[in-house]
């Protein structure tokens, strides 16, 4: 089994569809800052620019959760 040197954070972005979800998007970060994730948001927001979620599903992570309301606004829905 390979191992890498570097812990490295995957993130799935889903949407539900009318058959169920899909992933739609991923990206990699060295690290789980929320800086970092709001860049990586910020570059899927620029690739699709009619993108506008209503709520992200995710772990209960601070960072994952200041990154979101930092990159979509404060009125978007968080389920942990």
């Amino acid at each position: 089994m390979p191992h890498t040197k570097h812990a490295l954070q995957l993130y799935f972005i889903c949407v539900k569809t009318n058959s169920g979800y899909i992933v739609t998007g991923t990206f990699l970060t060295q690290n789980d800052s929320a800086m970092t994730i709001s860049e990586a948001l910020r570059v899927l927001q620029l690739l699709n620019s009619e993108w506008q979620p209503k709520s992200f599903m995710m772990d209960k992570s601070t960072a994952q959760a200041n990154a979101v309301k930092d990159t979509f606004g404060s009125g978007i829905a968080i389920i942990i």
